[in-house]
């Protein structure tokens, strides 16, 4: 009697811990199939992220913005058009006001050049940060070491014809500037008698638009050579003396080469656009040897600003061909700034190195 209430008793210890240890399994299977739940759901959500990433600005671009009221954005019908246009551009260059308002008042749009203008005026003020975000495609600010300048995308007379969003159309492509690329899209117009409209497209190609040229180089930026020299009134005061070399093509053909002067601060340890009494650009004549044979001779030129912190002028353009460099090609650009009473210059800075 005794040893069969033994044995139950047994019976029931064993299937109790077989029911425990069961309840303990199935509780360890459980978590390792939360926790597997939740390592799948985190590698998905990176790879989103990982696609999300992979999505590059220009697919971002078309999805957001496919269409463009034709009447924000500078349409020329042909390349022909565009070249009479940029060829007045340049013979007027140093009328800018006179150029800012002659793109209002015929192409009802304010250019980048207009708004940047505008708002290099406010740099120094409360003002001026809010500016800026309301036009995040015209402003780019450059931080190089320890130097931080405002730049706009595009070249100095390409600046007169972008849109707020940096844009403009030739034909049935649309052109849009960033401070170093020029993306080009396949583009239609749409006017089915409701609205009017420009559908963007794909995107047909994507290159560098902008580069420094200058080979006597004081920093890097982004692992490549950077058109940088330097003046000095003391150890809080300097110009910065750069040189641009502009793609602007394929469909815009021709090649912009700009000169820039940019007065500067040194306020805790960095480098700011400051406003001197003047900053100018100057050249006493430029001969330019192109491979395909023809040479563009260019009288001596000079502009400067009163009361500024920059200038950025288009020194040659070049057409469709390719200049040889020097010493077949010359221009000595002289970079000057002024803070009363005293006078400092980068000279002899040699646009074709």
């Amino acid at each position: 009697m005794y040893a069969e209430t033994a044995a139950k008793a047994q019976n029931s210890e064993s299937r109790r811990r077989n029911n425990t240890k069961m309840k303990r399994i199935t509780l360890v299977l459980l978590m390792l199939t939360v926790f597997l739940f939740v390592l799948t759901t985190i590698f998905s959500c990176n790879k989103i992220d990982e696609v999300e990433k992979i999505m590059t600005d220009e697919t971002v671009f078309i999805e957001k913005q496919n269409e463009i009221d034709p009447e924000s954005i500078i349409s020329f019908s042909s390349k022909e058009d565009f070249g009479e246009l940029y060829a007045f551009l340049f013979e007027n260059q140093d009328r800018e006001e006179f150029l800012v308002n002659y793109i209002k008042q015929n192409y009802s749009i304010q250019s980048v050049r207009e708004i940047y203008n505008n708002g290099m005026k406010l740099y120094g003020t409360n003002e001026f940060k809010n500016y800026v975000s309301k036009y995040p495609k015209v402003f780019y600010k450059e931080n190089t070491g320890d130097s931080e300048i405002y730049s706009f995308p595009g070249s100095s007379l390409m600046s007169y014809l972008l849109n707020t969003e940096a844009m403009l159309i030739v034909n049935d492509t649309l052109i849009k500037f960033t401070l170093d690329s020029l993306l080009v899209y396949k583009s239609e117009r749409i006017d089915d008698g409701i609205s009017n409209k420009i559908k963007v497209q794909e995107l047909i190609e994507k290159r560098q638009s902008r580069i420094e040229v200058s080979r006597s180089s004081e920093v890097m930026l982004k692992q490549e050579e950077y058109s940088y020299k330097t003046a000095y009134w003391g150890d809080a005061r300097r110009i910065v003396a750069r040189l641009y070399k502009f793609y602007n093509r394929p469909p815009l053909n021709g090649n912009d080469w700009d000169a820039r002067t940019t007065a500067q601060r040194r306020y805790l340890g960095v480098w700011i656009q400051e406003n001197a009494d003047a900053v100018g650009i100057n050249h006493f004549g430029c001969s330019v040897s192109c491979y395909d044979g023809t040479t563009i001779n260019l009288p001596a030129a000079s502009w400067q600003y009163n009361n500024s912190s920059d200038i950025q002028r288009n020194i040659v353009n070049t057409g469709s061909s390719t200049p040889r460099p020097y010493p077949w090609s010359s221009c000595l650009i002289n970079h000057t700034g002024l803070r009363n009473p005293t006078w400092i210059y980068v000279n002899n800075n040699q646009m074709f190195n």
